[in-house]
């Protein structure tokens, strides 16, 4: 039995659901999937101006980071689980991997 893992990706606005999909682990990295929940939850919460100062480096300045993302990991059942979580204003993003098989 052959398996895939994937990406499961859901942004919340409270209980209405703004963005739901599926991602292979071969076309998304932990890196790229950081980024990409990032840029979602900026989508609904930042201006432009709060976007562009998270993207900015100008020497012997702090970074501006609006969007946390917290990585968890969790061992059930001999399998190592891993999530991906932002929170803000309202607007949640969660990411977690999933395992199918064919």
């Amino acid at each position: 039995m052959k398996s895939k893992q994937y990406w499961k990706i859901k942004c919340t606005e409270h209980l209405k659901t703004l963005f739901e999909c599926k991602v292979s682990v071969n076309h998304l990295s932990e890196k790229r999937l950081k980024e990409f929940m990032q840029t979602l939850i900026a989508k609904y919460i930042l201006t432009p101006q709060e976007i562009l100062d998270e993207h900015k480096s100008i020497p012997f300045k702090k970074k501006t980071q609006y969007v946390h993302i917290t990585r968890t990991n969790e061992k059930l059942s001999g399998k190592t689980t891993i999530n991906f979580m932002a929170d803000s204003a309202g607007i949640s993003v969660i990411a977690y991997l999933i395992e199918e098989f064919e």
